[in-house]
């Protein structure tokens, strides 16, 4: 599509900053922070517990599964020698990864803990 001599004009002078109308004004807020009952962030604080738990119960399993995966198989004849390192590599990977995950799931509980509250600050919302 083709744009022509008047649309060419009118792009060139609308971005022009010395043909805009600004005017500085400071406006009123409109809006009221949120605030949450107790209730309502214990909520959040217990899914979140939950999940932690989740977590940590699975990293015990890894760490249960690191410390004995070297002697089952290193003790089979049929498995190469050393695929143990590559398993247990690949394993401790997979923990440090739930470990991040984990202390994320953790900033997110301190984050809902920090929500504000109803009645915070003098407020009555």
């Amino acid at each position: 599509m083709d744009i022509s001599a008047e649309d060419e004009k009118l792009e060139k002078y609308m971005k022009d900053p010395k043909n805009w109308f600004k005017k500085e004004a400071q406006n009123a807020l409109k809006m009221a922070p949120t605030r949450y009952s107790e209730f309502h962030i214990g909520g959040f604080v217990r899914q979140v517990d939950d999940l932690v738990k989740h977590v940590e119960n699975h990293l015990a399993g890894l760490d249960a599964e690191i410390a004995s995966l070297q002697v089952i198989i290193d003790d089979h004849l049929w498995i190469p020698r050393g695929f143990s390192e590559t398993a247990l590599a690949s394993l401790r990977e997979a923990r440090a990864r739930t470990e991040e995950h984990r202390k994320r799931l953790e900033a997110v509980r301190e984050g809902f803990k920090a929500l504000p509250r109803e009645g915070a600050h003098g407020s009555t919302f």
